[in-house]
């Protein structure tokens, strides 16, 4: 089984026969020397069961991977917010929905009078009015991000 080393200085990786573990080589892109290190030993063999019960019921064995969680339903009727809760969003995000609204309705009118009265600058107010808005709406429906 062939071993994989890296250069330090340039990063390159390298396949290598076993009959070189122990010895330094020159990288072949930048010169540099990297030493090669030995195989990585075979895993134990598996422990005797002295017991005979086969282990712990509730512990995967050794190695193992960890329990897979349970996936959602695609057709699930609940939806998920940002908090964790399938109830819909919390009362302080209804609450900034609201003010969030309220603001930009008020950031998009003004923008609008000053748009009229020749502020040529105050159409940026306009876009940041209706952002605002889809912000609040996006909380009230629990969909927004925090």
């Amino acid at each position: 089984m062939p071993i994989e080393i890296q250069c330090p200085d340039c990063s390159k990786r390298y396949r290598v026969k076993d009959e070189l573990a122990g010895k330094t080589l020159p990288c072949k892109a930048c010169g540099g020397r990297m030493k090669v290190g030995r195989a990585a030993p075979a895993p134990p063999p598996p422990e005797e069961d002295l017991w005979g019960d086969g282990g712990f019921e509730d512990e995967p064995a050794y190695g193992s991977p960890p329990p897979r969680k349970k996936a959602k339903k695609a057709g699930s009727s609940k939806k998920s917010t940002a908090s964790g809760s399938s109830e819909g969003p919390s009362v302080l995000k209804r609450i900034g929905g609201i003010l969030a609204i309220v603001l930009g309705a008020l950031i998009a009118v003004s923008s609008v009078v000053a748009l009229i009265n020749g502020t040529p600058r105050a159409a940026r107010g306009i876009g940041t009015g209706i952002i605002m808005i889809g912000v609040g709406i996006g909380w009230l429906r629990g969909t927004a991000a925090a």
